[in-house]
């Protein structure tokens, strides 16, 4: 369901799906072709949340964005079943997994970590993992 929040209406783009059991608030862009599952949340009451075409957000992902800042997610980025994001920035092709938890992006920097489908990059503001090719 889509929500009206402090005069700011959601934006879904052609040939994307919400579920009717998915909460879409306020300040919210969602691209093209996305698909937004059963229970997921994107929270863009104080903060702006922006969808890249062709994304997915499982079932009970919860997307919020701290007052007056932004939280990206760029195309074709799958969000795993009840993963929380905070204010993060996922660029092209990134996967994040079932159970995924990014609420401190200051934190998270502190802790440099890679694997097969990811590398994360110091020194950026917000948290930014890029799928390795």
């Amino acid at each position: 369901m889509l929500y009206r929040f402090g005069g700011k209406q959601p934006v879904v783009g052609k040939d994307t799906y919400v579920s009717d059991l998915a909460s879409v608030i306020g300040d919210v862009i969602v691209g093209s072709s996305c698909y937004i599952g059963h229970g997921a949340i994107l929270r863009g009451d104080y903060g702006r949340i922006e969808v890249g075409d062709g994304t997915a957000v499982e079932e009970g992902v919860i997307v919020h964005a701290p007052p007056g800042e932004t939280n990206r997610i760029g195309k074709r980025v799958t969000i795993g079943r009840g993963a929380v994001m905070s204010p993060v920035l996922f660029d092209y092709r990134v996967d994040a997994v079932s159970g995924t938890r990014v609420v401190d992006p200051e934190l998270a920097l502190r802790c440099v970590s890679q694997g097969a489908n990811f590398r994360q990059i110091r020194g950026t503001r917000r948290l930014t993992m890029t799928k390795q090719r």
